[in-house]
């Protein structure tokens, strides 16, 4: 399992995406851990929401641009 530092929902330019991210702190993320993948949302069992992420497109899924944790 991996842990998602920052998501955006759509698919963005790697380099603009992580500049934005580095401004919100000090995080150390390189353009090459940029990943364009795909979210779809379900349910949890405590009434929230998990945000599932995929390789490819799906019925239900939106393009999401994120940058996992270090």
């Amino acid at each position: 399992m991996k842990v998602i530092q920052y998501y955006s929902k759509g698919h963005h330019d790697k380099e603009e995406f992580i500049k934005e991210v580095q401004i919100y702190g000090d995080f150390k993320g390189k353009v090459e851990d940029v990943r364009h993948v795909y979210a779809e949302l379900t349910p949890s069992p405590t009434g929230g929401l998990l945000i599932n992420f995929k390789p490819k497109s799906c019925k239900g899924s939106f393009p999401v641009t994120v940058i996992d944790a270090e």
